[in-house]
């Protein structure tokens, strides 16, 4: 060793490698795998001091050592990426090294490591015998390895390994580019073709983190307004089929631009262009995204794949117009005869690389040309090589599939014998004769197959569904209806005030499980997607009106008030689902009641926007109550829950009430919000677009006018006085409520009992209880809270003595035939019950209000008393043994003859839309929903008795 030598490595700055890019050596790159195989431990003493501060492209040096040559070997094996091996010739034996390289060369199979053969004693393996005999790359002497030669060889064997490990790397890209372009040739369409470009082009990367997009130019145009995204990955899925100004930021579309505009590949640091140009379709992009940078590998690996799906494409543009080409050709065939050879080997290429079989028949019957695929498919045994099918067997064929029923430019399915399905179509060819064009469809006919199978399947399910949930329904409301009714007929009866009050606290509780039953049952259809909305007339007025009188009592006993406004600009009429806007409005009425101790439920109907053939509506239930905090709105819409475990066990209740109301407005396609503030009260909106009605019903009253009439109005509560106000406003009145206004009213309309001590005032006094008898005068008349429009608009008529148009009375049968009186006798009712409770709770309410009836246990029995012609009307249960009440009604519909009609009245638990309308079907006038009440069973049989 030299003395330069010797200082090469001796200093603490030596003299450093070259680095890439000029960058700083950093201590985080992997090193390089060096191993030193010598039996001399001075040896391996003196290469690490002499390599302790190498460093070559900023990554330094792992040293590994092995004492022989068998060592050496089991290194190698757990160690595939060492780099370099400085092996001694002499270890456990004279030639232990050299007999070690074959073994790593074959045996081993590593052509990657660098073998540098160093030997103390070079006369006893000469240089030039040692090369040419074994696969070494280098040799030397031990006494040659200074510190620069040492230097000087690590360096050659470094970079000599560096490019068999690029190269390696290169042949596995170009291995997967061939494979991934004979995968992307199998592609017949342009959408599997360019999809299939992008799987590969991720693969290629290994599977790196990232987001491929294609695109190209619409019509040529290289702008990004006009450049369409062909198929994507990841992040950029959403957006296929759109512009690409619509989807990537400015400077990305402007980078996408250049490509297209200079054909160029681009290359930044998260993110790379790659431009394809094919032969007849102008230029295309991929445009690949991800978080670290490109390797110059990579990019030449991408560089050739563009290539490759240049090609690709060309060729799947290709075989989309290759129906047009082959009628292309067959015209040429016939035109110039005198090309016919030539051009028959160019449709022979053609034709063999169809996946559908074609054959063409003379106008004289003979077959001119055809495919292997359409033997196969025709069922024909494939001919061996040099032999072919003579025509007449094919036109056999042919006939003997499509029969006599094939027509021209019409499609035929036939099933074969081994029941494979093919779709053989014939097309007229110029100067006589057909082309016939099979294809095997095999496949989508028995996924077509599966499909039915499965939509039975799914259907019967769905039937299995909806019949439990009816079963259900009728199972359990069937039992409540016995309860409710003998709860209603017992407090008729002779009771002293702490038995009403216990038969009270018992029919509170049998609805409030009913309530729940009927929640359960809604929220189970619900979520088995059987709800079906109904599409009838709506009267917003009719059913908020409706609504809050049944909620009244409820909220009379808790001391709130409770108040409805429906705006006079709302149509009279809409189409809707009125039972479901209903239980919309009861369930979130029925809420805000349950949680307010004191105040005001105020109910409000009102017009969004007005539209040709629809209007935006908003219901608004909005309450003085305890309030709801922002922290447990998230979850208030969510099945089962209320605002905590304490409401529940406070106020009762599943939580499923808002759930059910949330997906119902959900089916109207409307919104429903909130706005609450704990302590002050809650408010919900429910936002609708309901249709017009075109021909509303006929039935409809006229409201009352008062025309330039001067009303004053002293009332308590805000919501009231306002409806008042917008009602006598819609009526042409002249409301007030000053001082002035008030003094030269014709009217009032107050709730102040000062009201009754003004003589000779009109007055129309609003009060849940009528005054004294005392304090009646002729001007004083009395509208019941919660107060109605018509009512308050006739109150006022007839306070200020003005006639009133008679209201319509009882409604009459929508059928033509109505019910004709019999004379003064009482009615005779028919009752056709099954259960034996609710046979005696009909009897009992029946008789409270003053009528007897013939009860009988099953249809059969009732329709042999209706033939005696006695009854006015009857009452039917919907499901009973033997004949129900559908089949009931139809017999009796199919025996009457006009103009008498017998009014039948339906009533059963289940209490669907579907049985409403399998009610109506069956010829029935009128429905009661179980439990029956007396009241509306009195407006019933008010509605239809003579």
């Amino acid at each position: 060793m030299t003395k330069d030598d010797d200082l090469l490595f001796a200093g603490d700055d030596p003299p450093q490698p070259e680095r890439n890019g000029g960058a700083r050596a950093v201590d985080y790159l992997d090193p390089w795998v060096v191993l030193i195989a010598d039996d001399d431990p001075q040896v391996h003493d003196m290469s690490r001091m002499l390599l302790r501060k190498f460093v070559f492209q900023g990554r330094g040096l792992e040293l590994l050592s092995a004492t022989s040559a068998a060592e050496a070997r089991r290194i190698l094996a757990e160690r595939p990426d060492i780099a370099v091996l400085l092996l001694d010739v002499v270890m456990e034996s004279d030639d232990a090294g050299l007999k070690l390289v074959p073994v790593i060369r074959e045996e081993m199979g590593n052509k990657r490591v660098r073998i540098v053969l160093r030997t103390g004693q070079p006369g006893q393996a000469p240089e030039r015998d040692v090369i040419l005999t074994y696969d070494i790359n280098d040799y030397k002497a031990k006494t040659e390895l200074t510190a620069q030669r040492l230097f000087t060889t690590m360096v050659a064997n470094l970079r000599a390994y560096q490019d068999i490990v690029s190269i390696e790397r290169n042949r596995v890209g170009l291995e997967k580019i061939l494979n991934a372009s004979a995968t992307l040739f199998d592609k017949r369409s342009m959408r599997e073709f360019v999809e299939g470009a992008i799987i590969q082009l991720e693969a290629l990367l290994r599977g790196k983190e990232g987001s491929v997009l294609c695109c190209q130019a619409r019509d040529g145009h290289a702008n990004a307004d006009e450049i369409i995204i062909l198929a994507a990955t990841r992040g950029f899925a959403p957006h296929v089929g759109r512009p690409l100004r619509a989807c990537l930021p400015p400077e990305i579309c402007a980078d996408i631009e250049t490509a297209f505009h200079t054909r160029q590949n681009l290359f930044a640091e998260d993110r790379c262009i790659l431009v394809f140009r094919t032969h007849d379709h102008g230029s295309n992009v991929f445009f690949l995204r991800r978080p670290e940078p490109f390797t110059a590998d990579e990019r030449t690996l991408l560089e050739v794949f563009c290539t490759k799906v240049a090609i690709g494409f060309d060729n799947v543009c290709l075989y989309e117009d290759l129906t047009a080409l082959n009628n292309t050709l067959e015209q040429q065939v016939r035109e110039r005869a005198r090309e016919a050879q030539e051009k028959s080997r160019l449709l022979e290429a053609t034709l063999a690389g169809m996946s559908d079989g074609l054959a063409a028949v003379d106008e004289q019957g003979l077959l001119v040309v055809h495919n292997r695929r359409a033997l196969e498919l025709l069922g024909q045994p494939v001919p061996p090589p040099g032999q072919e099918h003579g025509h007449e067997e094919i036109e056999r064929r042919i006939a003997a599939m499509a029969g006599t029923a094939l027509e021209d430019d019409a499609t035929q399915e036939i099933e074969l014998d081994d029941g494979r399905f093919v779709q053989l179509r014939r097309t007229p060819m110029d100067g006589g004769g057909h082309v016939y064009l099979c294809l095997d469809v095999t496949d989508d006919r028995l996924h077509q197959r599966e499909l039915i199978a499965a939509r039975a399947q799914a259907e019967a399910a769905s039937r299995a569904k909806s019949q439990f949930l009816a079963t259900m329904s009728h199972e359990i409301r069937t039992p409540m209806t016995g309860v409710q009714g003998m709860l209603d007929l017992l407090l008729h009866t002779p009771l002293n005030e702490e038995q009403q009050d216990l038969v009270s606290v018992v029919r509170e509780s049998a609805a409030s499980l009913l309530t729940i039953i009927n929640d359960i049952l809604d929220f189970s259809k619900i979520e088995a997607g059987k709800m079906v909305l109904e599409n009838a007339p709506v009267s917003l007025l009719q059913l908020t009106e409706s609504s809050v009188d049944v909620l009244a009592s409820t909220a009379a006993k808790k001391g709130v008030f409770l108040v409805s406004m429906v705006d006079p600009a709302l149509p009279a009429w809409l189409s809707g689902d009125a039972v479901r806007l209903r239980q919309i409005l009861f369930n979130l009425m029925g809420n805000a009641i349950k949680f307010t101790e004191r105040g005001h439920v105020a109910v409000r109907a009102e017009l969004l926007e007005s539209l040709a053939d629809r209007v935006r509506v908003r219901l608004t239930v909005a309450d003085t109550g305890i309030g709801i905090s922002e922290e447990v709105r998230a979850r208030l819409f969510l099945p089962f829950s209320q605002a905590d475990a304490t409401t529940t066990r406070r106020f009762g209740g599943t939580g499923l009430g808002l759930s059910i109301c949330r997906h119902l407005v959900d089916l109207m396609g409307g919104a429903i919000s909130l706005e609450s503030q704990p302590g002050l009260g809650t408010t919900f909106h429910v936002d609708l677009a309901l249709e017009r009605m075109v021909h509303p019903p006929a039935h409809t009253p006229d409201l009352p006018r008062l025309e330039g009439r001067r009303v004053a109005v002293e009332l308590s509560n805000p919501v009231e006085a306002e409806a008042v106000h917008r009602y006598l406003r819609a009526a042409g009145a002249l409301p007030a409520d000053d001082a002035a206004g008030a003094a030269g009213a014709e009217l009032m309309v107050t709730d102040a009992a000062a009201a009754f001590r003004r003589p000779g005032q009109p007055t129309v006094l609003l009060s849940r209880r009528k005054p004294p008898p005392g304090e009646e005068n002729a001007g004083l008349v009395v509208v019941p809270r919660p107060m109605r429009r018509m009512t308050l608009l006739r109150a006022a008529r007839a306070a200020l003595g003005q006639s009133v148009a008679k209201p319509a009375g009882t409604r009459q049968p929508d059928s033509p035939c109505a019910p004709q009186p019999r004379g003064t006798a009482a009615p005779a009712i028919l009752v056709a019950e099954d259960n034996a409770v609710n046979r005696l709770v009909i009897q009992r309410l029946l008789k409270l209000l003053g009528h007897d009836a013939e009860i009988l246990e099953d249809g059969r029995k009732a329709l042999a008393a209706w033939r005696t012609g006695r009854y006015d009307l009857l009452l039917t249960d919907c499901h009973m043994p033997d004949m129900d009440g559908f089949a009931l009604a139809r017999a009796i519909r199919a025996e009457e003859a006009p103009p008498h009609r017998t009014p039948i009245i339906a009533f059963t638990a289940a209490a669907t839309l579907d049985e409403v309308r399998e009610c109506t079907e069956a010829g029935m006038d009128d429905f009661l929903a179980k439990p029956i009440d007396v009241e509306r069973l009195r407006a019933a049989l008010a509605r239809w008795l003579p």
